[in-house]
């Protein structure tokens, strides 16, 4: 089956292209390491972290508002209600009903 394009729908098909090729082009990712490099764990109420211009900011919660500690260690992040606790520091579902929440914003 061959389509045709009458002028105006080129047109409409050429802006729609060039307008998701200029957001493709102008779109980049960005990696964070949630992870403090250390072999030392971190507990504290938040941490923050900048990566090409993005700021990134954690937060621990459990389900029912209470608020958590952020974990932090060569790993990764994780929710703990303890100081340097290094008892299921994992957001995996299991255990406590706890949320990592992350708050991006450019800086």
């Amino acid at each position: 089956m061959v389509r045709h394009f009458t002028a105006r729908s080129t047109f409409v098909l050429a802006t729609v292209l060039a307008g998701s090729l200029g957001f493709s082009a102008a779109a980049q990712a960005t990696t964070f390491y949630l992870g403090n490099g250390i072999d030392f764990p971190e507990v504290d109420d938040s941490f923050s972290y900048i990566e090409d211009g993005i700021g990134l900011t954690t937060t621990a919660m459990l389900n029912n508002g209470n608020d958590r500690n952020v974990y932090r260690s060569l790993l990764g992040s994780g929710a703990t209600n303890r100081v340097l606790s290094r008892d299921n520091n994992q957001v995996d579902g299991i255990g406590s009903d706890e949320t990592l929440l992350l708050t991006f914003d450019q800086t």
